[in-house]
């Protein structure tokens, strides 16, 4: 209810901007204002925001279906890449509102939106690796799918720039990354399925492990860690991108509620949140060294909004820990355990929406002179205090 008024105001105030613009800005019609700076999803011909989505599980919404693919026969559906990298249709980048978009990006998947994220995708997967065998490509996908069984190598997630109009380049990249190279997932089931007391201290090990492949330097003393490599990685985004685009980082949950549940005790709780937490904030501060090294790049953190919201919670966003289900491309522990749910992919919409409609305002007053930049700030003076107050 609270980001439904705010968004409102927001509308309200950006149209005060608007007008201001148009009867003071030589050259510059309402109708080209409200085109760059409006977000109600109104159709303005030619101008539109394009979106690309790559990263991992947690961009491409694993364990909440339907996938895209979902539907097709067996013989098909494990050739096919989206069910394989189990896209959601639910994700959250599919349900983001932008300008110029006449309804939610999902609407417009192929011509406005393009969604290349993965689940299980690591980092070397969003530019492509040569294997073994030196053969280029991007993440393998392992399968054993009614009796059926194989393995599919996707392509490099950066190749779907190359499903691009060059007339209409991205404006937005969103991801999330790093998570799997850390090995969350690995501690976090080794803790699950563990009967009986738990040798805390290899837990406690099994995170300093993950700092030290963080900051993994070579013989020579260069960085060759998780860190750096993320790094690059941002890098190849953005030389695919385009400088005019702007990539969105976005972080991870805290998983667990704090107080300990069935399947984790309040110490095992704390350790995994800890690193969470951890993980996000050395994210972001790489996010930050781009950014003032000249990227064109954000973070965007989700711990607030998930707060008290941990999977085993009274109201959790997270799913807990489930067997696997139809729709897992293998029997066992189910790929969508510890990832969001409908709640969580809400929440992690708002986040990013939320930045995003800060960029798109951004924008709006960058053509503005000096009064009229006087008159914004008292309508986004404002906009915080009607904020603070709701």
């Amino acid at each position: 209810m609270k980001r439904t008024a705010l968004r409102f105001i927001s509308l309200i105030l950006t149209a005060t901007v608007t007008l201001t613009l148009a009867f003071t800005a030589p050259g510059l019609s309402a109708s080209n204002a409200l085109a760059d700076s409006d977000s109600d999803g109104s159709d303005n011909g030619d101008n539109y925001r394009v979106v690309v989505s790559i990263g991992d599980s947690y961009s491409a919404g694993e364990g909440v279906d339907p996938f895209y693919g979902q539907d097709e026969d067996d013989d098909v559906k494990i050739n096919d890449p989206d069910w394989l990298a189990h896209r959601s249709q639910l994700a959250w980048p599919g349900q983001l509102d932008l300008p110029g978009n006449d309804g939610l990006t999902n609407e417009y998947r192929g011509s406005r939106w393009f969604f290349a994220a993965s689940s299980g995708a690591n980092i070397r997967d969003i530019a492509g690796y040569y294997d073994s065998d030196g053969e280029f490509g991007g993440q393998y996908r392992n399968y054993y799918y009614n009796g059926s069984r194989g393995t599919v190598r996707l392509d490099p997630q950066l190749d779907i720039f190359d499903q691009l109009d060059p007339e209409h380049p991205a404006d937005y990249v969103t991801l999330t990354l790093g998570g799997n190279d850390v090995g969350f997932r690995s501690m976090l089931t080794t803790i699950a399925l563990t009967v009986g007391p738990l040798d805390f201290g290899v837990q406690e090990r099994a995170v300093e492990d993950i700092r030290e492949e963080f900051y993994h330097t070579d013989d020579n003393g260069n960085e060759d860690g998780i860190r750096e490599q993320l790094r690059q990685a941002y890098y190849a985004i953005a030389e695919e991108a385009g400088p005019q685009a702007t990539i969105i980082v976005v972080g991870y949950p805290k998983l667990l509620s704090p107080d300990g549940n069935v399947v984790f005790d309040k110490t095992e709780c704390e350790l995994i949140n800890d690193a969470a937490e951890w993980l996000n904030d050395e994210i972001e501060a790489l996010v930050n060294e781009c950014h003032d090294d000249g990227l064109n790049i954000c973070f965007v953190s989700v711990e607030e909004a998930f707060e008290g919201h941990g999977a085993y919670s009274d109201d959790p966003y997270i799913i807990s820990i489930s067997i696997s289900n139809n729709e897992d491309l293998k029997p066992g522990i189910s790929a969508g355990s510890m990832h969001p749910n409908a709640a969580g992919i809400d929440a992690y919409r708002r986040c990013v929406q939320a930045k995003i409609d800060e960029l798109e305002f951004e924008k709006a007053i960058e053509h503005m002179s000096d009064g009229q930049i006087w008159i914004h700030n008292i309508t986004y003076s404002a906009y915080s205090l009607i904020e603070s107050l709701l």
